[in-house]
């Protein structure tokens, strides 16, 4: 009786070791897979920081080009609009002088129709 009873406390305890070891292994590979994802993660987490410091640098290089050129959009929609407004000035005119022309000539052909 005693044997079977020792038997199976040292039958108990070598599948406790085995688990424990097994547990163990378990814990170790756990372990290494979140140091790995925590180096991704610091690895990633500088590559983005280094994406994002390029990109700033890149908007900072032509932030004043951008400037410049709407500075020069904005000169040349003012000098457009004063040319237009010019044209338009001197259609006006032209329209007006047509006019004038136009009214002197029905004058003289209504003298000339009253002589006639």
């Amino acid at each position: 009786d005693e044997t079977v009873r020792r038997q199976t406390l040292e039958t108990m305890y070598e599948k406790l070791v085995e688990f424990q070891k097994h547990q163990s292994e378990q814990l170790d590979l756990v372990t290494k897979s979140r140091q790995q994802l925590e180096q991704e993660l610091v690895n990633k987490t500088k590559q983005l920081q280094a994406e994002q410091e390029a990109r700033s640098k890149e908007r900072l290089q032509w932030k004043p080009q951008l400037e410049r050129a709407q500075q020069e959009a904005g000169s040349l929609k003012e000098s457009m609009i004063k040319q237009m407004e010019r044209q338009a000035q001197e259609l006006r005119q032209k329209v007006s002088e047509a006019n004038k022309e136009l009214e002197q000539s029905q004058q003289r052909n209504d003298a000339r129709l009253a002589e006639l």
